[in-house]
């Protein structure tokens, strides 16, 4: 079975997704490996469509998979599971009509209202130390302009932005490029920015993820109550860039191409309203407004 997962590896990579991807890939690998092998399966004959399928129904019973939790694997969880036996069973040439994605219930993304985008902003220039000020400041303005996601952001270099046409060159998952327009407020944000080869690099050198994570975690702490009913994280920006997009009646194709989602249906979940959003949108909208 070693040789077939490493073969099957090759064929992933062959199909140029990205790191990401394929990091997902050999965790379901990993999992689907150990109960083959608790199994006595050591062999690609022994794999059937009984075999998948009573996989499958272990997936559902299983607790889940992170250390400290005994509760059970969560759908979303488990529809990436299934869609990596999908494409292993294709793989192997091996048909298997009945198995079927779970569905996952809708959960509404998290976003910062007007009032905490202000906070959010103002106390970035409170508390973190002098010399990242202009830094975090420009990197938070960016991804609440341009909906980013962090690994995008972090990893600009100043040759992708045009200044004059107030435009981004991206290269996002699967390498996909994209042109990514940005306000002037976020072009005087990145002018006032020290050049050199990346953007966001530092007397401290290069932000990373878990520094711009740690970052917000202060700024939530400074003031609890303030974020108290939403996570502050690097995607709750890219969640609050499409939800406010929408709000102001930006259409949801241009928000697609924005993004950089390889589909609508993807950039469709951001068109849940909550009865505020709803109230807003009737009033912008309503023949009497």
């Amino acid at each position: 079975m070693e040789l077939l997962f490493k073969q099957f590896f090759n064929y992933r990579a062959a199909m140029g997704i990205s790191k990401g991807t394929m990091t997902r890939t050999r965790s379901c690998v990993g999992v689907f490996q150990m109960w083959l092998e608790s199994n006595g399966v050591i062999s690609r004959e022994q794999v059937t469509e009984a075999l998948i399928t009573e996989y499958v129904a272990h997936l559902y019973s299983r607790r889940s998979l992170q250390a400290g939790k005994t509760n059970l694997l969560a759908k979303s969880t488990i529809r990436k599971h299934v869609d990596f036996l999908i494409i292993f069973s294709r793989f192997i040439a091996l048909e298997i009509p009945n198995l079927h994605r779970p569905k996952v219930p809708f959960r509404d993304f998290p976003s910062l209202d007007q009032r905490q985008i202000d906070v959010l902003l103002a106390l970035t220039d409170q508390i973190i130390v002098r010399h990242k000020r202009r830094l975090y400041r420009a990197l938070f303005t960016l991804l609440l302009d341009t909906g980013l996601r962090i690994s995008e952001a972090l990893s600009l270099r100043f040759v992708d932005v045009n200044f004059y046409l107030r435009q981004i060159t991206i290269i996002g998952k699967g390498d996909k490029q994209r042109i990514v327009p940005f306000s002037k407020t976020t072009l005087s944000a990145l002018r006032d920015l020290n050049e050199s080869e990346y953007v966001f690099i530092g007397r401290d050198g290069h932000l990373t993820d878990s520094t711009v994570r740690s970052t917000l975690t202060k700024i939530r702490d400074a003031a609890p109550e303030m974020f108290k009913n939403v996570r502050l994280s690097p995607h709750t920006l890219r969640h609050t860039f499409a939800r406010h997009w929408l709000l102001k009646g930006g259409d949801i194709y241009s928000l697609m191409r924005i993004l950089g989602h390889s589909n609508i249906q993807m950039t469709a979940r951001y068109l849940f309203m909550d009865v505020g959003d709803m109230s807003h949108k009737h009033s912008m909208h309503s023949i009497f407004s």
